[in-house]
């Protein structure tokens, strides 16, 4: 999880350069909706694990599939203020 988190995070870094604040939300929920969705798919339908596959670090990547989009953009306002960002969100 953490070397994931790590990649996630250079990933969004270096190549996702978001402006407004309204789509990083946007694109965090997005993330999210697909891992969801792919995860109940592939892994509880197909494999069907026997000691259940919800626990706390899905649900934390769950979380940070949503709010890494977010913190990326934020943080890459306050390193670069001539970024546009949204304060309708």
């Amino acid at each position: 999880m953490p070397i994931g988190l790590l990649i996630t995070c250079f990933a969004l870094w270096r190549w996702v350069q978001i402006d407004y604040l309204r789509r990083a939300a946007m694109l965090g929920v997005v993330w999210g909706l697909i891992a969801v969705a792919l995860d109940y798919l592939f892994i509880v339908k197909l494999l069907n694990p026997s000691d259940g596959y919800y626990k706390l670090d899905v649900y934390l990547y769950y979380a940070s599939a949503v709010l890494l989009p977010i913190a990326a953009t934020l943080l890459r306002r306050r390193c670069s203020p001539t970024l546009r960002v949204d304060r309708r969100v």
